[in-house]
């Protein structure tokens, strides 16, 4: 949008600005601007001898910067650049873009050449094909045999793999050994090296390999990059032989660092006050507590258990991982708690507590809490959240009275059913969000909402409920009656009777078999 100075005091070319009208200040005359960076492309002397060329990565932007600098071939590629634009129906736009990279392939000559090369010409950012063309029209193209595949094509230069930093001297971006570890890996920040990566036990294939030459090694060594392709030594070995070798070697390091535990709990101990929470997270090294033959014998039971259930195996890994680590610090004396075994496994990705608390529980070593709650009570209480809002107090007074916790004692009602009654129930009231209390609903919203006998059950035990506890002035439910429908037995197929009143002897036989086959109730 133009500023409203800049539309009051707008002069064209044709109109003079007036001596006395208001002028921009400008602390000097203005001078144009000439783009011809010498770092672009430099200048070379005629007839030097010049070495080996590297390749160039040439920009629209170094074009740019080079707009000005003259050559004697322009005027005769300008011309050429027109012809071609009024040939093909180009726009200006293009004309001038043209003309950026013809000047921009000149630049790009080396010192005693004359023409410009194929391969020169291939290096830049854009217009390849059509800068081919106009060089080759004013004969200042130098070609190469069967090469004119390079300025539409130009080859890549060699690249490390992206992932594990291997040189392979090919233009591919991962080598075959990174390429094989993402199809089978997920995804995510490497725990060593920070970076996106695909992970295997929390860190990338580069970071796995380094960490296995520093455990071989025995002592921290610096990193090492490696050749990668055919003579990639650690193509096919990362999760095999030389993976399994250091992996043995790595657990009898660790189990050299194991010690006993000088903190386990005597069971014939009193207690003196409820255990607080522990945080597990606190722990640096948890896997490092040597654990009793009896805790062994229960981690192998977990083991046995997982396999013959056929168990994944990152799921059996992971339990057995957690259990050894409760059994290491919390031994088998005393049950132990159940928030520890969610603590545990909450402490990382690598730990699993739902089987294993199972596990436990089927073992007799397992606490429960007191304030655990089981999938149907979760329910309803998910449900009688879900209500609105001036309709949930009279739920969970529902609830209580149906669990026997209402003012007058009553044998409690199992989860389950409470669900089914509140899911029919919670359907209703969602219709009868309008109303501001229980209190307004009359007969007539009670029969409108009972389309089957599950709604008019949850119905009928709610507001008889809420009456007993006085939450309600009348039952709108109590004189509500469905008709039961009435099934008519279906008869049996004479076809399945023919020929049985030949086979009975009396009349009255006769009779009874004829009013059973009219009448007769068959499965469905």
């Amino acid at each position: 949008m133009m500023h409203w100075r800049q539309v009051v005091f707008r002069f064209t070319a044709e109109l003079p600005i007036p001596h006395s009208h208001w002028r921009p200040w400008s602390p000097e005359p203005s001078v144009p601007v000439v783009r011809d960076d010498p770092r672009v492309c430099p200048v070379q002397v005629p007839g030097q001898l010049a070495w080996p060329a590297p390749p160039r990565t040439l920009t629209v932007d170094h074009a740019h910067r080079i707009a000005d600098r003259d050559f004697v071939e322009l005027p005769a590629l300008s011309a050429a650049i027109t012809q071609m634009a009024s040939e093909r129906d180009l726009s200006d736009a293009w004309e001038r873009l043209a003309l950026h990279m013809v000047r921009l392939a000149l630049a790009g000559r080396e010192a005693g050449q004359t023409l410009v090369r194929e391969q020169d010409i291939a290096q830049l950012p854009q217009l390849r094909g059509p800068v081919v063309e106009l060089f080759r029209r004013t004969r200042l193209l130098g070609r190469r045999p069967n090469s004119w595949h390079l300025a539409l094509h130009p080859h890549q230069p060699p690249v490390s793999c992206e992932h594990c930093l291997s040189w392979s001297g090919t233009t591919s971006k991962l080598c075959s050994a990174c390429k094989n570890w993402r199809k089978f890996n997920e995804r995510g920040g490497c725990r060593r090296c920070h970076r996106i990566l695909p992970l295997s036990l929390g860190r990338c294939r580069r970071c796995r390999v380094v960490q296995l030459e520093q455990t071989l090694a025995g002592a921290p060594v610096p990193d090492q990059l490696w050749f990668g392709g055919e003579i990639d030594i650690y193509a096919n070995k990362i999760g095999r032989d030389l993976n399994t070798a250091r992996r043995h070697q790595a657990q009898q390091t660790r189990a050299a660092r194991r010690y006993w535990p000088e903190h386990l709990i005597d069971p014939a101990q009193l207690e003196l006050f409820p255990v607080p929470a522990r945080d597990w997270k606190k722990l640096q090294d948890p896997g490092l507590l040597k654990i009793s033959p009896a805790a062994q014998a229960i981690v192998d039971e977990l083991d046995q258990l997982a396999r013959a259930q056929a168990w994944t195996s990152a799921t059996r890994k992971k339990s057995l991982r957690t259990l050894r680590v409760l059994l290491g610090w919390l031994g088998i004396q005393t049950p132990i708690l159940e928030r520890d075994v969610y603590a545990v496994g909450r402490m990382t990705p690598y730990y699993n507590a739902v089987r294993v608390a199972g596990f436990l529980q089927l073992k007799g070593l397992l606490a429960l809490d007191s304030h655990a709650i089981g999938a149907d009570e979760a329910s309803v209480q998910r449900w009688t959240a879900q209500a609105p809002p001036q309709f949930q107090a009279d739920l969970q007074a529902w609830v209580a009275v149906l669990r026997g916790n209402g003012k007058r004692s009553s044998p409690p009602m199992p989860w389950n059913t409470v669900r089914g009654y509140m899911l029919n129930v919670v359907a209703v009231l969602d219709a009868w969000d309008h109303f501001t209390s229980l209190n307004e609903v009359t007969e007539k919203e009670v029969k409108t909402a009972a389309v089957n006998y599950s709604y008019f059950t949850g119905l009928r035990s709610l507001f008889r409920a809420l009456r007993r506890e006085r939450r309600i002035f009348r039952d709108p439910a109590r004189n509500v009656h469905l008709k039961a429908p009435v099934r008519v037995p279906r008869a049996i197929p004479s076809d399945r009777l023919r020929g049985l009143l030949d086979h009975v002897p009396g009349a009255k036989d006769k009779l009874a078999l004829a009013l059973i086959a009219v009448y007769g109730i068959r499965p469905k």
